[in-house]
């Protein structure tokens, strides 16, 4: 009985042979390893908004591969139409690609007007949002536009649309307009042995 089962050992342990493995002789360990990262952020005096519409948009982007941050997490605070807040953004945007980011979206209402007739030609007292985004380029030398986009909403429409609305919106836009690659998503298959 003894026999068979070191002959079944002896048989396992002759396919389990040891490969050599090859690594490659050029390997540049001076360059780190960068990850393109973009800042998310929106001007608005109403805070929930603000974080709320940032956390969709990191969930839409990093759907396509983005790595995405909030600029929650490095301004807390209420984000007002004065120069504090400017200063506050200033130095936030120079200090991004020391932080190791390359690319900053901003959206906010850049423009409210006030129009008699709506887009489908009904009269009344209308205003007209004007929901903008811009995507910029940033690196120690400055930033540089990249892609924007206008959303134009009527006061009436507003509780019509969900922060996710306005996310799916832009993510869409960049995606027509190539600024986006679509990435299928593919079953993990797992297997057991």
């Amino acid at each position: 009985m003894k026999w068979p089962i070191v002959l079944l050992i002896g048989i396992l342990f002759s396919n389990c042979s040891a490969k050599k493995l090859t690594v490659p002789t050029e390997i540049s360990l001076d360059t780190p390893l960068t990850i393109d990262k973009t800042m998310v952020l929106c001007l608005s005096p109403v805070n929930e908004f603000r974080s709320s519409f940032e956390t969709a948009m990191k969930q839409k982007l990093q759907f396509h591969g983005i790595h995405t941050e909030t600029s929650t997490q490095h301004i807390p605070n209420t984000l007002r139409k004065n120069g504090a807040t400017e200063n506050i953004l200033a130095e936030l945007i120079k200090s991004l690609p020391k932080k190791g980011f390359s690319k900053l979206l901003i959206s906010a209402i850049s423009e409210v007007e006030h129009t008699k007739i709506d887009a489908e030609g009904d009269s009344g007292e209308f205003e007209l949002f004007h929901f903008t985004t811009h995507l910029y380029t940033i690196d120690e030398e400055g930033s540089s536009l990249t892609w924007s986009v206008c959303l134009c909403i009527y006061d009436y429409q507003v509780p019509w649309f969900s922060v996710e609305d306005f996310a799916f919106a832009i993510v869409g836009k960049m995606i027509k307009d190539g600024v986006l690659e679509v990435h299928e998503v593919q079953e993990l298959k797992l297997f057991a042995l």
